[in-house]
């Protein structure tokens, strides 16, 4: 959370930009207020990471991930059948889907 002289800083910060000519560079005040910025919202990010750890919170994507994987490997199959039935029947692929009502994305 900011406090009253940040939220000051940042106000006059943002007075001090819109003040410059368009695609004028930040003066080095401006970045050094943006960079201690910055890092006060990486040291917040990161001490919420640490209190959700310790909560027991994980992220664990490896069974979707996994999912995801099968998804595709049988898509590629179903593909594969397709261009051999299209080409044993001589129908277009399109043709294919709408015979046997799949969905053309």
């Amino acid at each position: 959370m900011e406090t009253a002289s940040q939220t000051s800083k940042s106000q006059n910060t943002k007075k001090t930009r819109s003040s410059k000519p368009k695609g004028s560079r930040p003066s080095s005040q401006e970045l050094g207020d943006k960079e201690i910025e910055l890092k006060k919202e990486l040291a917040s990010l990161d001490l919420r990471i640490k209190q959700l750890k310790e909560e027991g919170v994980t992220v664990d994507v490896s069974e979707q991930m996994s999912a995801l994987h099968e998804y595709n490997r049988v898509k590629d199959m179903t593909q594969n059948v397709l261009n051999y039935l299209s080409n044993a029947t001589n129908e277009s692929i399109v043709e294919l889907h709408k015979k046997y009502d799949l969905p053309l994305d």
